[in-house]
């Protein structure tokens, strides 16, 4: 496998109802899951008593398993807005043609 010595990460600001593409993380829900490590839609979104929820979809985009925090999910929440209660965001690594081969090998890794 190839080594990227530095990852072009962006942060994203994602509000509930959106969906954001992440690489989950190795979390102790996710390890349980066995879905740590994969790159998967996350839809947030707010139960009826307003708590903040993660649900994890699968590649056809139905719900995978139960949802979760959305801090188990690597959707982290930002305190210091001041337009809204909370808000929320989220790194996600960007690919580029620096990346894109280290992409391409751990996909074929992942999928053979």
């Amino acid at each position: 496998m190839s080594l990227v010595t530095a990852r072009n990460i962006e942060r994203v600001d994602v509000e509930p109802g959106e969906v954001v593409r992440l690489e989950i993380p190795y979390s102790e829900v996710c390890m349980h899951m066995r879905v740590a490590g994969r790159v998967m839609d996350v839809l947030l979104t707010t139960s009826a008593a307003g708590y903040a929820k993660a649900q994890l979809l699968q590649d056809d985009g139905t719900p995978f398993s139960f949802p979760i925090a959305p801090e188990e999910a690597g959707i982290r929440r930002d305190y210091s807005v001041t337009d809204r209660p909370v808000g929320f965001y989220a790194y996600r690594e960007v690919v580029d043609e620096r990346t894109a081969p280290y992409f391409r090998e751990r996909y074929a890794e992942a999928t053979a």
